[in-house]
């Protein structure tokens, strides 16, 4: 299944495909799960027991910005005043952010899985990075499950690195000119 990180190129599947019929279904399924959920706490919890959160944060990476809206919409309505599912989804989405290595701009917030992924590619960045935004943007609570979930030193660390990278590249450009 496609997550954030492995779908590079995004974008919609070609029309009439196998592929975009199956992404429209799970559009339609995240819209229904959005509306079902909906300031309804015996649903929200359902769906989170019968490990609909995973499905719904993949969506996100779709590259349809229907098929991310309706996902977005259904995250935000099953963490909706359930800070279970907050923590559960906010934890889901920083796992997609890359990792940057433990140094001391992470200091004492970097986590003992900070050694992956030195230099994220800039489109896996941005869809992660996106993704956090997107449902901390939701709720006040969602925004202390995100910080919880310790997204605020990976981001930082990944605007480090990218700017860092933008430095490198500029410099090669003009070193090459």
């Amino acid at each position: 299944e496609e997550t954030l990180r492995g779908r590079e190129g995004g974008g919609r599947p070609p029309r009439g495909s196998d592929a975009e019929e199956t992404l429209r279904a799970k559009e339609a399924a995240a819209r229904a799960v959005w509306r079902l959920s909906a300031g309804n706490p015996a649903t929200q919890k359902a769906v989170a027991a019968l490990g609909g959160i995973s499905p719904l944060v993949a969506l996100l990476g779709s590259g349809s910005a229907d098929a991310e809206a309706s996902a977005a919409g259904a995250l935000a309505a099953i963490s909706d005043h359930n800070s279970e599912n907050e923590l559960a989804i906010a934890t889901m989405l920083v796992d997609l952010l890359p990792k940057a290595p433990a140094t001391s701009v992470l200091g004492s917030f970097a986590s003992s899985s900070a050694a992956a992924s030195a230099s994220p590619s800039p489109a896996a960045a941005e869809k992660g990075a996106r993704a956090v935004a997107r449902f901390a943007a939701s709720s006040a609570g969602n925004q202390l499950a995100v910080a919880k979930a310790k997204a605020i030193p990976l981001l930082v660390a990944l605007l480090t690195r990218l700017n860092q990278t933008a430095s490198d590249l500029m410099a090669r450009g003009r070193r090459g000119a």
